[in-house]
């Protein structure tokens, strides 16, 4: 059975929310937008729009997408390393000294070579069930190595969305854009662009924040001798992915957390207010 023929099938059963949790046995469907409902962000932002809410108590992060997410089956000089230090826990690390009066608690859902079908499919019980203040959702390379073109992206992008705003403590969302390895005047770029914007319309559309690692990393990259972007990422990087076939995107982790923390430290308002509710 092809991947295709798989996304187009989970489409079909998310748009008709079976792969959802049963929220209420009310035939009511309007009943879940009636509970009152609270917003993570408010317990992160002081009243200015920067960090300093910091009240006692567990900070919960989640995290879903694919190998760059999981970030748990490539290896250093001295070895394979299982949770090293990746970006995500760059994230946590950073997010407990800002909330040193809170435990943070890391919930990673991230599977190598994973969709963002796939990832519709088990957000629900690996990250939403824990009751996350953040979630970062990162798909890009994936499916755009897969084929998605703009109906099946944003539909399993916002199926995410939808679930999150059907709990009772909406948290916040950050769609993250990871780079797909190669220059920006090349078709490949082209084509991870186009789905970058596909998923920012859905991020526009219910107001969530977003981080282009690419943008950020390209800058940098311009200020270097290297010769390819792939080179970059891979220069000073302790984390050396498997480059089979030629194609490496899991070099550079390194990077990958100093363009996600500049992107939180400049714009935390941004990143971290209120998502839009959309209920039709």
């Amino acid at each position: 059975m092809s991947n295709h023929f798989l996304s187009l099938l989970l489409a079909t059963f998310i748009s008709a929310g079976l792969l959802s949790a049963c929220e209420t046995q009310s035939n009511n469907k309007n009943d879940i937008w009636e509970k009152e409902k609270t917003f993570a962000a408010d317990t992160l932002l002081s009243e200015d729009g920067t960090f300093g809410n910091d009240s006692e108590g567990i900070l919960r992060v989640g995290f879903i997408g694919g190998s760059l997410t999981d970030g748990q089956s490539y290896y250093s000089e001295e070895g394979y390393v299982y949770g090293g230090n990746v970006w995500t826990d760059a994230v946590c690390q950073y997010l407990t000294k800002q909330f040193p009066n809170r435990q943070v608690i890391a919930h990673n859902s991230g599977i190598a070579s994973s969709t963002s079908a796939f990832g519709a499919m088990r957000i629900e019980h690996t990250i939403y069930d824990y009751d996350p203040d953040i979630v970062f959702i990162e798909f890009t390379v994936n499916d755009r190595l897969n084929d998605f073109d703009k109906e099946l992206s944003q539909k399993y992008m916002e199926s995410m969305v939808r679930m999150a705003q059907r709990k009772e403590k909406i948290p916040v969302l950050i769609f993250l854009y990871t780079p797909f390895p190669v220059d920006n005047n090349t078709e490949e770029y082209s084509d991870w662009k186009q789905g970058v914007e596909w998923k920012q319309e859905i991020a526009d559309y219910y107001g969530i924040g977003s981080i282009n690692v690419y943008d950020y990393l390209h800058i940098e990259y311009e200020k270097t001798d290297y010769p390819t972007f792939m080179n970059f990422l891979e220069s000073e990087s302790s984390y050396k992915g498997n480059a089979a076939n030629g194609f490496n995107v899991h070099g550079g982790y390194e990077y990958y957390a100093a363009a996600i923390l500049k992107a939180i430290s400049e714009r935390p308002s941004d990143l971290f207010g209120h998502q839009k509710i959309k209920r039709e």
